[in-house]
């Protein structure tokens, strides 16, 4: 794009202004492509029309995004299937555009601003991004933050579906909710001032302890005003749907719900981004539209009380009641941990500086995406710029090659190989294609790595990236480690355990396997086995483990679930891609399910955690990593300095 006209393109002939398939901007092809440097855009304007009409508008060319900030609406949406399009007229050409954009449109301009006659300038990828040219395609991806950060409003789109209920089912509980949390306020601070009363003749601090709590007003707004606990609010709230129960319009309300959970745009890739940095949003789902931050504020209350209400409604013996196969049946619900999600990433990204890609491409596995390329370049303006990975559409760039491309410039920006904990998925859709090291975050299969550790100590990774297979470019990965021993004698590697497995089958093997290896005396790394073997199966998770012996143990296996949270933590390792193994040196640990008894046991420098290693030829594979009782601290650095194991350079494929 050019920088001299900033007026409508004008057509006056057919060669103007081409008429594309959905999917390519309708640009002018005398138009230049920006510069890397350049931060302009098109913007739509949208003009007037009613009902039904026909959608028409007009591209105005080569607009500063800083010239326009809070000027223009910044559209979110999810296109849907691509054969399905609608007929609009830009700069009086047809275009064939997304149906889902078209009716997104046209919702638009329903909305009170467009109706008293405000001018409408509107961003949409669709039609502001010429789609068939990769390179403005990859540099305007790389302005998508700034496009939504600097537009006047973010209109979410949700669909058609439905109609009025929906949102306003939420919003008259929006207002309940406020009203709770003014009542639980003034509860409280009535509590508080009892309380200060009682101990200000004793000269007590007035520095009550606090539970954890929240804002006051709904939507956080309320700067200084006295605050809450979340959990009152939530009891209170539940209590408060209850008293509904028989009313017609709130068994509706529920129902009504899953047009909003049902949405294909919760499982779009781009909205954490483009959601996520809008200082203002709006929701719009068929006829009815909600502020954003109402929505963030009562969608979690509605998830926390949803439980409790059901329970006590089953409680009453209410079994025939007809919101009951709504709330138990409804596919919709199953959304709810998607919608959470968004949520949560939301605020950890308002709440931190640091901005951990790992984190947003973990979010990534589960995103719907037409160009599979965008589960890295969709997070990227979420992310640390100085990860500087760039966005390329260009044919050639494979989509292992981005997964490779964005692993590196992780590992070499962080000075970590924690990325490599990523990169163990029980199923890896691109297979042979991607190295090992590198995690194929076209997978569904998320491993568990949200412990931290310090195996490593405060190394950090120097690891260099060379010609690995027929002569791929930085496919090879090159690091330093410690080969402390390897992973089993041949009967103490443990069966995997998993979810088409009983659970307490896998337990009593485990066991088994420790109570042998003790038996014949073999070597082992502990001064209490008992201890040892339930601090390994709950991962270290901050757990103070229970003193008893081995034999004890083996007669009572559930000693290892005592309480709820063992019992989770417990569930989640036996049930879950694990292996338990003893060390032919008496290490006792975890090892991924691939893992095998010849395997190597690897702390690589600037890795917290240990990871298992295989050897091929002149070269390993990346198995996994693992949990390694006496090894998760640092341990191995101090073996390194006393000489007993040396640092070896090794290369990973």
């Amino acid at each position: 794009m050019s920088s001299e006209s900033r007026q409508p393109i004008e057509t006056t002939s057919e060669d103007d202004l081409s008429i594309t398939s959905a999917g390519s901007a309708p640009v002018d092809e005398s138009v230049q492509d920006t510069g890397p440097a350049e931060k302009q855009i098109r913007v739509l304007n949208l003009l007037p029309g009613s009902g039904d009409d026909p959608i028409r508008c007009e591209i105005f060319d080569n607009q500063s995004i800083e010239e326009i900030a809070g000027k223009y609406l910044a559209l979110s949406y999810c296109a849907g299937d691509y054969r399905n399009t609608m007929e609009i007229t830009v700069n009086n050409r047809v275009f064939n555009a997304f149906a889902s954009l078209g009716e997104a449109l046209r919702r638009i301009r329903l909305t009170e601003d467009f109706l008293q006659g405000r001018p409408h300038l509107v961003w949409t990828d669709q039609i502001c991004i010429n789609q068939s040219d990769k390179s403005e395609r990859s540099h305007q991806v790389m302005q998508m933050r700034a496009i939504y950060q600097n537009s006047g409003r973010v209109m979410v789109w949700l669909g058609p579906q439905g109609d009025k209920e929906s949102l306003n089912f939420l919003m008259n509980h929006y207002d309940n909710i406020t009203m709770i949390f003014d009542s639980v306020n003034k509860r409280k601070n009535l509590e508080e001032n009892d309380s200060v009363s009682e101990h200000s003749g004793d000269g007590a601090s007035e520095d009550l302890h606090r539970e954890p709590v929240v804002n006051s007003s709904a939507d956080g707004s309320a700067a200084g005003s006295p605050e809450v606990t979340m959990e009152a609010v939530t009891s209170v709230f539940a209590a408060s749907l209850l008293e509904r129960i028989e009313d017609e319009e709130f068994v509706a309300g529920w129902k009504s719900l899953g047009d909003i959970a049902s949405s294909q745009w919760w499982s779009r890739a781009w909205i954490c981004q483009e959601i996520i940095v809008a200082h203002t949003a709006t929701i719009m789902c068929g006829p009815a539209a909600m502020d954003w931050k109402q929505f963030t504020t009562v969608w979690p209350l509605m998830k926390e009380a949803l439980p409790i209400f059901l329970q006590a409604f089953l409680d009453k013996g209410s079994y025939e009641h007809l919101l009951i196969p709504i709330l138990q049946e409804c596919p919709w619900i199953s959304n709810f941990p998607r919608i959470s999600l968004i949520l949560k990433t939301q605020d950890a990204w308002a709440k931190s500086d640091k901005r951990d890609i790992k984190r947003l491409l973990e979010a990534s596995r589960s995103c719907q995406v037409t160009d599979p390329r965008d589960r890295i370049y969709a997070f990227l303006g979420l992310a640390d710029p100085d990860y500087m990975i760039d966005p390329d559409y260009e044919v050639w760039n494979t989509l292992a090659d981005t997964f490779t491309y964005t692993c590196k410039r992780i590992i070499l920006f962080e000075q970590s190989l924690d990325i490599l904990r990523y990169s163990q998925e029980t199923e890896r859709t691109l297979g042979n294609d991607l190295p090992s090291w590198v995690p194929d975050w076209s997978s569904e299969n998320p491993s568990r790595h949200d412990v931290q550790f310090r195996a490593s100590a405060d190394c950090k990774s120097t690891a260099a990236f060379i010609k690995g297979p027929l002569g791929s470019p930085d496919r090879c990965l090159r690091v330093q480690c410690l080969i402390i021993d390897q992973v089993a004698n041949h009967n103490t590697l443990g069966n995997r355990g998993g979810s088409d497995r009983d659970l307490d089958t896998t337990k009593r093997e485990w066991i088994s396997i420790l109570e042998r290896h003790v038996r014949n005396k073999r070597p082992i790394k502990s001064s209490n086995v008992t201890d040892d073997f339930m601090a390994t199966i709950w991962q270290d998770s901050g757990i103070d483990t229970e003193e008893g012996d081995l034999l004890g143990l083996i007669k009572n296996p559930d000693k290892l679930i005592l309480d709820s949270q063992r019992k989770y933590l417990a569930k989640q390792t036996l049930s879950g891609d694990w292996r338990y193994f003893i060390s032919p040196k008496g290490f006792m640990g975890l090892a991924k399910f691939r893992a095998q008894a010849t395997d190597k046991i690897c702390i690589l420098l600037g890795a917290s955690v240990p990871f298992v290693l295989r050897k091929v030829d002149d070269h390993y594979l990346l198995v996994g990593e693992a949990y390694i009782r006496g090894l998760m601290g640092g341990e191995a650095i101090i073996m390194m300095q006393k000489e007993e194991v040396k640092v070896e350079t090794i290369d990973i494929w």
